[in-house]
Order: structure tokens, then C-alpha cells, then sequence
């Protein structure tokens, strides 16, 4: 699998990640009754036990992170289900972060490059969480970083960097190549919609994110042609994508922003 990315930040590390937030979380085992046609189950954790299982999972980034303090204490099992709960002690805020990736051991305890991934969770709806569920890329896929300054991109084995200005009338600098993802950060430019849908293998991923209006009210950017209008990630893809997930939304970290975020699969 080939990624495509244009932006500065690096793609990181397919490897399951469950957050915390401002909020409790709680993940339900005993999802999957029977595997779906033409599945082999590789990975399950129905949590029937009293203890978070080290063979599948492991915590991770504990310590400082954001606004709040990641802690094993704030994960417990019991009941069939994992529950992850934000909670404040003496004005400071602890959550916590389980992952089937142990990052200072470097290796996987699950990950696989492809597959169906199941779940059945439920996240506390305060304003403030960020609680969450990740699947993030296997360690290995290859990617194709394209930005007119490349100075700041570090040379990576698996890592093409292409350095090209996407906004001078220039060519497409990717012709007839094609991506099973293509990622998108603080960046917008119209004009290049149809190349970066175009570049994108059917069943691809397209996982998008930038500033929308209403932003100019936090700082830059503030022109017209630099902010997605409300619901413009949902009308791109219409009709030939499958939207997975969508946000419009004010956000405070790492500053305060209006943002628009979409995960599609190219049908």
C-alpha cells in the first residue's frame, strides 16, 4: 500500500490505538458473532478478564501530554468491557492511552497491513474530550511526501520526497500514479481536487483536514481561498466516495481554530 501525503507532518505508524479524553470511554468486547465471508479472525480481545492483557495491549505516551496526565490508573476491565476515564485530582487531569504498538520497544503486538476491524465503543459527549479510536499505518508502507519546500523532510527509507509547487500552473508532478491513501493537512488548493481524488485507488482512503470558515476569527488564515466552506469535504466526495467520518468543529490544541476533517473510502 502507497500513501500519498501534502503536507509538512509526517504520516506515522495497521496497528490499533484507543484514547482517552475529557470523558470516559469504554470498549465492549464480543463484538464479532460470526467473521464476515471470507474472513479469518487474527486479532480479539472480548476483556472478560480483571486486567488489561500485556500479551495485546500496552500503554502508551504515558506521562505530560496536552492538558492532562496519561495513566494506567485510568484504565480498568471488568464486565466485558474496557473502560478509559478522564479525572481531575487536585486541579490536574488524568486519562489515559492503550495501543497494540509498544513504542519504546519498538514492535507490534498486533498489526497487520490489511484487513476488517470491528469495534463497539461509546464515548462520553462533553465538551472538552478528545477520546478516540485510531487504526494507524503499519510501520513499512511506503510514502510519497510532495511540498515546494523540502528542506524540513527528513530522508526516510520508505519515504519519496518530491518537491514540486502545486500552485503555479505546473503539471501534476505524480501523472498516471495512484495511492491507496491520500492525506491532506493545513492545506488547501482547490484547483487540485481532481488530481488528489483521481490519485486515489478504488477502496482508497482519502483522510483530509484544514481550516474552514470562521477561522479568520482566530488568525490566519483568513482568506476566502484558503478556508473550506461548511460541508464543502462532504460535497467533494459525494457520490463516489463512503464517508467514515466527518467534523466541523472549533478546536483549542494545539491553538484555537475551525477545522474540517473527513475520512472517505473511494468507491
Amino acid at each position: 500500500m502507497r500513501w500519498i501525503e501534502l503536507t509538512r507532518r509526517a504520516v506515522v505508524g495497521c496497528a490499533v490505538m484507543i484514547g482517552g479524553g475529557l470523558a470516559s470511554g469504554i470498549a465492549w468486547g464480543s463484538v464479532v458473532t460470526d467473521n464476515p465471508s471470507g474472513w479469518t479472525q487474527t486479532f480479539n480481545d472480548d476483556f472478560d478478564g480483571s486486567a488489561l492483557d500485556p500479551t495485546k495491549w500496552v500503554y502508551r505516551l504515558t506521562g505530560v501530554r496536552n492538558s492532562a496526565i496519561n495513566t494506567p490508573n485510568a484504565v480498568s476491565v471488568g464486565g466485558g468491557a474496557l473502560t478509559i476515564t478522564t479525572y481531575t485530582e487536585a486541579g490536574t487531569n488524568y486519562t489515559s492511552m492503550i495501543g497494540t504498538r509498544d513504542l519504546g520497544a519498538q514492535k507490534d503486538l498486533f498489526a497487520q497491513t490489511y484487513g476488517y476491524f470491528e469495534a463497539r465503543m461509546k464515548f462520553n459527549t462533553t465538551p472538552g474530550q478528545w477520546s478516540a479510536f485510531w487504526l494507524t499505518k503499519v510501520k513499512g508502507h511506503k510514502v510519497t511526501a510532495v511540498d515546494r519546500d523540502v528542506t524540513a523532510l527528513a530522508a526516510e527509507p520508505n519515504v519519496e520526497i518530491v518537491q514540486a509547487d502545486l500552485e503555479d500552473g505546473s503539471p501534476w508532478p505524480l501523472p498516471g500514479r495512484t495511492f491507496g491513501a491520500v492525506v491532506v493537512t493545513n492545506y488547501l488548493h482547490r484547483p487540485l481536487f481532481p488530481a488528489l481524488l483521481g490519485a486515489l485507488t478504488l477502496g482508497g482512503v482519502l483522510l483530509y483536514e484544514t481550516f474552514m470558515e470562521g477561522n479568520e476569527r482566530f488568525g490566519r488564515p483568513r482568506q476566502p481561498e484558503f478556508l473550506l466552506k461548511d460541508g464543502e469535504l462532504l460535497e467533494l466526495v459525494r457520490g463516489g466516495f463512503s464517508v467514515v467520518a466527518y467534523e466541523a468543529r472549533m478546536i483549542s490544541e494545539p491553538k484555537m481554530a475551525m477545522v474540517q476533517r473527513i475520512a472517505a473510502r473511494k468507491l
